[in-house]
Formats: structure tokens, sequence, C-alpha cells
């Protein structure tokens, strides 16, 4: 009787490692779930950060405005201001034209 013949032991190994077993199998499985759920969580932490970064960005918006509309205001202060203070150098410069005026001038020898 003729008894197969055994495999090499290159190929047997060669076998084993090929084919996954049962509790490889499981742990596969597993990183594949914890993988999946990483992603989610990454997922959401990113969503929620996005609407934190969101309501912070339009705060800061709001603030900006704000300082502008006073800005703005300072501004036209300003130019109220500086007509005020032209408008009393006219009227000073005027008064001293009229008193020069009304001087006598020296004369040169």
């Amino acid at each position: 009787m003729d008894t197969p013949a055994a495999p090499a032991p290159d190929a047997f190994r060669r076998e084993l490692l090929a084919t996954p077993t049962a509790l490889e199998q499981r742990i596969l499985q597993r990183i594949d779930e914890r993988t999946a759920q990483t992603r989610r969580d990454v997922d959401e932490q990113n969503a929620e950060t996005r609407r934190h970064f969101d309501v912070v960005a339009e705060n800061m918006m709001v603030k900006i405005e704000l300082v502008a509309e006073g800005i703005r205001g300072n501004n036209e202060r300003l130019d109220r201001f500086r007509g005020e203070v032209r408008a009393e150098f006219a009227r000073v410069d005027h008064r001293l034209l009229r008193l020069e005026a009304g001087r006598p001038r020296k004369r040169r020898r």
C-alpha cells in the first residue's frame, strides 16, 4: 500500500501562514470594527470642532463690526472737529487781517 507523500515542510508552513485561523479572523474583524469606530469618532469630533469654530468666528465678526462702527463714529467726529477748527482759524486770520489793515504801516528808512 502506498501512503501519500507528506507535504514538504516549507509548503506546509506556507499553507499555514496563508490561511488565517478563526482567531486571526476575529482579530482582523475587531481591528476593522475599531478602525471604523475611530473614524466615526474623529468625524464627529471634527464636526463638533467646526461648529464651535463657526460660533467663535461669528462672535468675533460681531465684535469686529462694533469696533469698525466706533472707528467710523470717531472719524466723523474728527472731520467735524477739523471743520470747526478750520473755520475758527479762518475767523482769527480774518480778524488779524483787519487789525493789520487798521494799523499804520511803518516806513522804512
